[in-house]
């Protein structure tokens, strides 16, 4: 198998990532506690009984499916940006955290049997476990569970915002599919795809915390581009893991992305800088076997220093994120919500 040898060292530049201290973050994490503790306990509580069918098969799955909960994202924007607002979360604030989490939650189980993903956190996915008609028909049951839950209330507001996410996020779903094989996609059409990924549900989730604490439209507004930045940054990280991220950490396989030929930003980056004799023998390198093909690629990565780059992006995003946030008055929850952006990017430490 040919090596990559004729493309000479491009140096660029970056300023200097920084990482959020160990020390520090488990300090964020003990006064995000004391912040929301309580209430996140209760929205635990709330997708626990929400997660439950009288069909005992179903239900057995449904409890599978919560077992592969994350890092709650979604339920503490919403949590942190009412009580940035007004010191506290309500019932309402409860009930559409929970919300946000089943949406994204049915966009994992959907996500996983797209791309045929075998573990997500360690655990089989719901496609491989059971069936893909399991998947699709479980995914559907969350997303509809959801739309229920977000109507509970005497407003009609949070289900037509959690509607439009829903619909963004599914249209960004389909123009990345699309996408699938184009390695002349750009950049900015890229962020494009990621602001209706993952970008517009982080935002809603702050906008719906916001909403329940009866923020004015400036707060609001402020909250949901904090969310929006914060999502991209947070998605352009899981493009950092796909390359070069541990198997063991991620509970995900590696090059995911690489081997299903989706372009993120690593690849998008290293063919803007490419001439196009270079471009070419990158698209023969595609179409090597797994591990050539990898070692090749990494290869040339190095040689742009993409990895700086995708860091570098990454960081953009989350700093621009903290400075919507100067729209709200100062408070704990305020800086937890700071920190949390810095955090999105510090696992790259």
């Amino acid at each position: 198998m040919a090596t990559v040898t004729s493309m000479n060292a491009i140096k660029v530049d970056y300023p200097q990532v920084s990482c959020v201290p160990v020390a520090d973050q488990q300090l964020w994490k003990a006064k995000t506690i004391a912040l929301i503790g309580e209430p996140l306990k209760q929205v635990e509580d709330l997708i626990e009984s929400t997660l439950s069918s009288s069909t005992n098969s179903f239900d057995a799955i449904l409890k599978y499916v919560g077992q592969l909960s994350g890092k709650r994202l979604r339920p503490m924007l919403t949590l942190l940006s009412a009580i940035a607002i007004d010191g506290r979360s309500t019932e309402e604030t409860i009930r559409q955290a929970a919300v946000v989490e089943l949406v994204h939650t049915a966009t994992l189980v959907h996500d996983d049997m797209l791309d045929q993903a075998e573990r997500r956190r360690h655990s089989l996915t719901i496609h491989k476990k059971w069936d893909d008609t399991t998947a699709i028909l479980c995914g559907d049951w969350l997303f509809t569970r959801a739309y229920g839950l977000a109507n509970q209330g005497e407003s009609t507001t949070p289900g037509r915002w959690i509607s439009n996410a829903a619909c963004r996020l599914c249209e960004g779903e389909i123009l990345q599919n699309q996408a699938v094989g184009n390695w002349s996609l750009s950049e900015g059409k890229y962020i494009e795809i990621l602001k209706g990924k993952t970008g517009n549900l982080c935002a809603v989730s702050c906008r719906l915390g916001a909403w329940t604490a009866a923020a004015n439209q400036e707060c609001c507004d402020a909250l949901d581009a904090f969310g929006m930045d914060l999502g991209i940054a947070f998605q352009l990280h899981d493009d950092w893991l796909d390359y070069w991220g541990e198997t063991e950490t991620t509970g995900k396989p590696d090059h995911a992305d690489l081997m299903a030929s989706k372009p993120t930003l690593p690849m998008i980056y290293l063919f803007d800088q490419l001439p196009e004799d270079e471009q070419e023998h990158v698209r023969e390198v595609l179409k090597w076997d797994r591990a050539p093909r990898i070692a090749a690629i990494h290869e040339y990565l190095e040689r742009v220093n993409a990895e700086l780059y995708i860091r570098r992006t990454a960081v953009r995003f989350a700093e621009r994120a903290k400075t919507h946030l100067s729209a709200l008055r100062p408070s704990l929850a305020r800086d937890a919500l700071a920190t949390l952006a810095d955090l999105s990017v510090a696992r790259f430490a």
